[in-house]
C-alpha cells in the first residue's frame, strides 16, 4: 500500500468512527427525549417527576456536550496529523538533542502534553458547569489545579520510566526487543496493581478503615459466608470531589481491598451495602479480576509485536510528515490514530464486561439468599447519580460496560 492508499484508508476509518459515535449519541438523545414524559414503570415508586426530569436534563446536557467534544477532538487531531506539525517538532528537537532515547521521550511527551492541554477546557466545563449545575461537583478550583498537577507529575514519572525502558529494549536487544519489552511491561503493570491501593490512590483521596459497628460486622460476616479472605474494607472521601456514589475492588494478594465511597455509605442501608459488597466479592470469586488482568497481559505482547512489524511500513510515517522508521514516531501515531482501527472492538470488550456484571449479580443473589438488597441499592444509585433510565439499546450495547439497571433488576428478580 502506498501513501495515497493509506491516507484514503485512514480518512475512511476516521470518518466511519466519527459517524458511528455521532449516530449512537444522537440515537441515545432521541431515546431520552422520546421517554421524557413518563417515568419507567420500574422506577415509578422511587423517583419523583422532578427527579426524573432532572435526570433527563442531566443526560441531555452530557450527550450534547459530548458531541461538541467529539467534533473538536476529531478536528484537532486531523490538524495535528496533516498540518506537518509533527515533522516540525522533529526538526526543532533534532537541532538541540542528539541522544535518541531522550529525543524520543521528549517527542512523545510534547505531543501528549499538547493533546492533554486541548482537553482541559472541556474538563473544566464538565466539572464546574455541568456537574456543578446538577449538584455533583464538590471540587474547588484549588483542588482541581492540585489534582491536575499531581496527575501530570505522576504521568511524567511513570511514563518516563516506561518509555526509557522501551527505548532501551529497542536499542539494546535487537529483533527480540518486543518480547523482552512485553515481559517488562507485564511485570511493571503487576507492580502497579500491587502498589496502587497503598501508594498511588492515597495521593488523591483519603482512605480510612471502616469503623467498628453494625455495617462492618455485617460486611465481614457476609464475606466470611462467601469464603472470601477480605484484607480490608476502606472508606474513600469521594464526597470532597463529587456527589456521585460508587464502590470498587482493588489490589491483589495482601493489598486487595474493598473501597466504599463515603457518599455510598450515607445513601444506602446496611443491607443494601451488603448487597453491593456481595456483588464486588462476586467479581473476585468468579475469577473476573484474574480474567481481565490475563486478557490485558495477552494484549501487551500482541501490541508490541504489531509495533515491530509496522516500523517498516513507510506510508504510515510519510502520510503524517514524520521521518520513516522511528519508534517514537510510530508510538505517537499509534496513540493518535489507533482508535480508528480498533473502535469496532469496543462493543466486544463491553459485552464481556456486562456478562461479568450479570454473573456477579447472580453470585450476590445466591450468597445473600435474596436479591432485594442489591436491587434496592441499584435503584437508589440510579436515582442519586441521575443515571439515564432509558438508554438507546444500540448506544448501551456499544458503550456500557455495565448492563442498564433495568436489565440487571429484571434478571435479579427472576426466580
Amino acid at each position: 500500500m502506498n501513501q495515497l492508499g493509506f491516507t484514503i484508508l485512514y480518512i475512511a476509518l476516521l470518518t466511519l468512527e466519527f459517524l458511528t459515535v455521532f449516530t449512537l449519541t444522537s440515537l441515545n438523545i432521541n431515546s431520552v427525549i422520546k421517554n421524557r414524559e413518563s417515568i419507567p414503570l420500574l422506577f415509578q415508586s422511587l423517583i419523583s417527576k422532578e427527579s426524573y426530569s432532572k435526570s433527563i436534563k442531566y443526560t441531555l446536557r452530557k450527550e450534547h456536550f459530548s458531541i461538541l467534544r467529539l467534533i473538536f477532538s476529531t478536528l484537532f487531531s486531523v490538524i495535528i496529523l496533516f498540518s506537518g506539525f509533527l515533522g516540525k517538532i522533529e526538526s526543532v528537537l533534532s537541532s538541540y538533542i542528539s541522544n535518541s532515547t531522550i529525543y524520543g521521550i521528549l517527542f512523545i511527551g510534547i505531543i501528549t502534553f499538547i493533546l492533554s492541554i486541548s482537553e482541559i477546557p472541556f474538563s473544566i466545563y464538565s466539572t464546574f458547569v455541568i456537574e456543578e449545575e446538577f449538584g455533583f461537583n464538590k471540587m474547588s478550583i484549588k483542588s482541581y489545579i492540585s489534582d491536575t498537577i499531581k496527575q501530570t507529575v505522576l504521568t511524567v514519572f511513570l511514563g518516563g520510566i516506561i518509555l526509557f525502558a522501551l527505548f532501551m529494549f529497542i536499542e539494546k536487544t535487537g529483533s527480540i526487543w518486543w518480547l523482552l519489552a512485553s515481559t517488562f511491561f507485564i511485570l511493571f503493570q503487576l507492580l502497579l496493581v500491587v502498589i496502587y491501593p497503598t501508594f498511588i490512590a492515597p495521593i488523591f483521596n483519603k482512605f480510612t478503615p471502616l469503623e467498628d459497628g453494625e455495617l462492618k460486622t455485617e460486611l465481614e460476616k457476609m464475606a466470611t459466608e462467601a469464603k472470601f479472605s477480605l484484607t480490608g474494607i476502606f472508606v474513600m472521601d469521594g464526597s470532597k470531589r463529587s456527589g456521585h456514589s460508587n464502590a470498587y475492588f482493588t489490589g491483589i494478594g495482601k493489598t486487595k481491598r474493598i473501597v466504599l465511597y463515603d457518599t455510598l455509605i450515607e445513601n444506602l442501608t446496611v443491607q443494601e451495602l451488603c448487597g453491593v459488597l456481595a456483588h464486588e466479592i462476586g467479581h473476585w470469586k468468579m475469577g473476573h479480576i484474574t480474567k481481565k488482568i490475563t486478557l490485558t497481559f495477552l494484549t501487551i505482547p500482541v501490541t508490541f509485536f504489531i509495533i515491530s512489524l509496522l516500523i517498516g511500513f513507510q506510508p504510515l510515517f510519510t502520510t503524517f510528515g514524520l521521518q520513516p522508521g522511528t519508534y517514537y514516531g510510530l508510538i505517537t501515531l499509534i496513540m493518535m490514530i489507533s482508535s480508528s482501527f480498533t473502535f469496532f472492538l469496543t462493543p466486544l470488550s463491553n459485552k464481556l464486561s456486562r456478562k461479568h456484571e450479570f454473573e456477579a449479580d447472580d453470585f450476590a443473589k445466591k450468597i445473600r439468599g435474596e436479591s432485594d438488597s442489591l436491587i434496592n441499592a441499584l435503584l437508589k444509585l440510579s436515582k442519586d447519580n441521575l443515571s439515564n433510565l432509558t438508554p438507546d439499546i444500540y448506544y448501551s450495547t456499544y458503550y456500557y460496560s455495565h448492563p442498564p439497571v433495568s436489565e440487571r433488576v429484571k434478571k435479579l428478580s427472576e426466580n
